[in-house]
This record gives structure tokens, sequence and C-alpha cells, in this order.
């Protein structure tokens, strides 16, 4: 439920879009929800979090 309810949030937030680097506002999903489900289940919580700081360290 969480994930869903960000996701719909970004749809439609300009300000969280443009400061996650998006160059124009789209007004849909990032990506299937199931998809974000999944790789939360995939995932145990320490990996999570290593793939999380390394993809906030590579965005600068």
């Amino acid at each position: 439920m969480y994930d869903e309810s960000v996701m719909h949030r970004w749809a439609e937030s300009v300000y969280w879009q443009f400061f996650n680097g998006m160059e124009y506002c789209a007004p849909r999903l990032p990506c299937n929800t199931t998809k974000i489900e999944l790789w939360r289940v995939d995932l145990d919580e320490k990996r999570a979090a290593i793939k999380i700081r390394r993809a906030v360290a590579a965005q600068g």
C-alpha cells in the first residue's frame, strides 16, 4: 500500500519529479507498482540499503 501511494504522488507532483532529475513532467506512474513490491521481496533489507546508498552516491 505504501509503494502504491508514493507512486501516485510521484505522478501528481511536478516538484518530486524535478528534484529527482526529470527533465519534464510525466503525469503517469514511473513503473508498475507490482515491480516495486517484487523488488522489495527479492532483496533483503541489508542489500536494499546498500543498493539505495550506491544509487544516491552515483547521482552525485
